[in-house]
């Protein structure tokens, strides 16, 4: 294993020790986020002791986390952008495929990459709303002293190449077996700094929430 791809796997740790002890400080997006960070420790860093061992407990705790992280992602976004028509639609809509892929797949048998790409192509376009809504207030509210901002920078950095990487393995999984080729490496840096900016955004939110009182 490479060190960029050891890093990538233990990155998750940093933001889940700074939000655990900052936990009673974090307002609500943000604890949204912490909550996604807890449910992603434990297949991420499963992935270390069982992908040699267990590759079927493996794929359940994967096929878990992918809808859970949906609803919390989703209601993330909701906060911000409100919508409940655009909302509705996304969730049945993602519900019904969710139901399709495993219904055919199961849990256990392999990782539905199929959904994994299809919620990190939502993700992105949410991101553009949100953007998009911002840009066309005449005193729009992106900054950066504003936890919410670090937490879209990660998540848009990760989703569109997380969605490469995984469209390519359904495309030629031999490609990506190794661990070494590019699009990894670029998923590697992206996952890092995904996880890195969650840090920062805990970091931040205790001092964005006095400078607003």
């Amino acid at each position: 294993m490479n060190v960029l791809q050891l890093i990538s796997e233990w990155i998750i740790v940093a933001p889940f020790i700074c939000g655990l002890l900052l936990f009673p400080r974090l307002d609500n997006e943000s604890k949204i986020i912490f909550y996604v960070v807890c449910i992603a420790l434990i297949p991420q860093l499963a992935t270390t002791f069982l992908k040699k061992l267990d590759k079927q407990t493996l794929n359940v705790l994967y096929n878990l986390y992918t809808p859970l992280e949906f609803c919390l992602l989703l209601l993330l976004f909701y906060k911000r952008i409100r919508g409940n028509v655009l909302f509705l639609f996304i969730g049945v809509l993602n519900l019904a495929i969710s139901i399709y892929f495993f219904s055919i797949k199961g849990l256990s048998s392999d990782v539905v990459f199929q959904l994994i790409c299809i919620n990190n192509l939502i993700y992105t376009f949410l991101i553009f709303v949100y953007l998009f809504k911002q840009f066309r207030r005449e005193n729009y509210l992106i900054s950066m002293s504003d936890p919410y901002c670090w937490y879209m920078v990660g998540i848009l950095l990760y989703a569109p190449c997380t969605f490469f990487v995984f469209a390519n393995y359904l495309k030629a999984s031999s490609n990506l077996n190794s661990g070494k080729s590019v699009l990894w490496i670029i998923h590697n840096i992206f996952n890092i700094l995904m996880y890195v900016f969650f840090t920062i955004g805990f970091l931040k939110n205790k001092k964005y929430r006095i400078s607003n009182l």
